[in-house]
This record gives C-alpha cells, structure tokens and sequence, in this order.
C-alpha cells in the first residue's frame, strides 16, 4: 500500500522562480543524452544537492499535495534479461484499474472498503462496520458492512489497487525503472516473492503506525518503494535522470544513492503535511528492500 483514499488541499503558494534558482545552484554543466538535455550533477557537488533535496521536500510539506515530488525519468542500467514479471505486474494493475474498479466515486469508494487493505481491519481480523465506515472510529456498532471480505486477501490486494490514473502512472513509471533491474538480478520467483514481501511489510508498517484507521490503504506505491531500498544497495552508482515537477523540468543526473536518499529522508518530511500519502507505508517497504538487499549480498558472498 502507498496511499489512503482520502482528498488533499491545493497548493501553497511557493514562488516557482526561488525554487528553480535553488535548484539551478548545483548544476555543472549541460550535455547532450539520447536527444535529452541533461544536467550533470558531480559528486564534488554534493552539499549543494542534499539540500537542494531538503529544500525539496519542504516545499512538498508546505503545499500539501503530492505535487513537486522527485520524479525518475530514467535510469542508466541496462539489464540482461526481459523484465518480464515486471511488465506482468504493470499489466495487471492497469486491467484492474480500467477493468475492475468502478469509475463511479461512490462505488468506488465501495470497492475499495470491500478490497482494500484497512488497519482497523486487520487488528481486528474482522471487516469495518457500516459505523466504522461512516463515523471513521474504529470499534464502533455491529452490523459488518462487507461480511465476505476476506481480511487476508484484502493485504495484497491492496497492492494493485489505485485511487486515479495519476497515482497508477506515477507507480507503474517508477517500478518500470527501477523495478526491471531488481528482477533482473533476482530473477523469476525470488523476485516475485520479494516484490509481495516488501508490499505487506510496507501495509504491516502503515497498520503498527496507524492501528484505528479506517480509511482504506492502497497502491503499490509500498512495494516499489521496497524495490528502491533494494536498488539502493543493490546500483547505488547507477545514474538517475530525474525532474521536480511542477518547479523544475530540466532533467538532471545523479547518483542512485542520492536520488534514493532524498526520496527516503523526504518521506519524514512530507509526514506531517498531507493525509492522503500513507509515507509509513514507504518508509516500511523502503526498509524492507534495503534489509532484504543487505542479507543477500552477505549470503552471496559467504
């Protein structure tokens, strides 16, 4: 899971033009990259871009909006293998998107109450209350709003669920790039198993943080976040081509480790300013993949 089906306000009223002249400070020089005006960042630059990704992830918390995230473009790791199994998983949560959830809000809401993964829920190992879906307080009334769901199934399937098609791209673009390298190096089932591994860690993360909530969990948001944490150790010296839309839409590279370790510190940052991003659920995933990354490389060396 990644974020909570609720709406967030607008934005805050950062002056674009300060932002950019921020931004700009760190940059070495412009090159020329499979058609794409790219700015370099070096590693001799490094204070400059740590808090340039500070500054970043204030200008999040002070918009209370999703908007002005650090966003990959690409990435400069060729793999040896077809992902496979990645594109299996963007397939999957597309046709579920386009063909399963309903467009109408209420019943979409409805499907997401009767699928999604709910903390309330799982401590409880029972489904919401029509009280608890109406009141948002978990422990109210008796009358069970979804008497089939089953509490279980609901973990994973969370997973593949999205709120709008922005939240669906936004995931699917970012486990595209970084997600075909991790299963490039895992392979097959390992891969699979680490990939629902880190996306219920990730929901297990939200619940421990958030145990009365009532509000349904949903996207993949956690699991790739696990796959950042692997890929952080896994190529942290891949280069990474990203932008900070809507402030700053010049591509610019860095380092794997830096881009990961500004999007990880800007999950603490944006905590505290927006409802609808369940950022416990990325910083449990993230945490996950690094741990996971961790032992196999010790078990690989051994």
């Amino acid at each position: 899971g990644g974020d909570l089906c609720e709406d967030v306000d607008g934005f805050g009223g950062v002056e674009i033009g300060q932002f950019v002249e921020l931004v700009l400070d760190p940059v070495e020089r412009v090159i020329r990259h499979d058609g794409l005006d790219v700015y370099r960042i070096g590693f001799a630059r490094l204070g400059s871009i740590v808090w340039c990704g500070v500054v970043h992830a204030t200008i999040i918390a002070a918009s209370h909006d999703r908007n002005g995230a650090l966003f990959p473009i690409r990435d400069d790791n060729p793999t040896r293998h077809r992902p496979v199994l990645t594109v299996l998983v963007i397939a999957t949560c597309t046709a579920i998107f386009f063909g399963l959830q309903p467009r109408d809000q209420i019943d979409g809401a409805a499907f997401l109450y009767e699928n999604a993964a709910i903390s309330c829920e799982i401590l409880g190992f029972e489904p919401l209350t029509i009280d608890e879906i109406t009141t948002g307080r978990c422990g109210e009334g008796s009358d069970v709003a979804f008497p089939s769901k089953s509490i279980v199934a609901s973990v994973f399937a969370s997973i593949f669920l999205h709120a709008n098609l922005v939240h669906l791209g936004t995931n699917m673009w970012s486990l595209w790039i970084f997600g075909n390298n991790i299963e490039d190096r895992l392979r097959g089932f390992r891969f699979a198993r680490f990939y629902l591994g880190t996306g219920v860690v990730a929901t297990l993360a939200f619940v421990v943080m958030n145990p009365s909530a009532t509000v349904p969990l949903i996207g993949a948001s956690g699991a790739i976040a696990g796959v950042m944490g692997a890929y952080l150790i896994m190529f942290p010296h891949a280069s990474v081509t990203a932008i900070v839309p809507p402030f700053f839409f010049f591509p610019f590279r860095v380092p794997a480790v830096i881009f990961l370790a500004i999007w990880f510190a800007a999950q603490f940052l944006i905590s505290d300013a927006t409802g609808s991003v369940a950022w416990e659920a990325h910083v449990g995933g993230f945490l996950a993949g690094v741990v996971y990354a961790l032992i196999r490389g010790r078990s690989r060396r051994r």
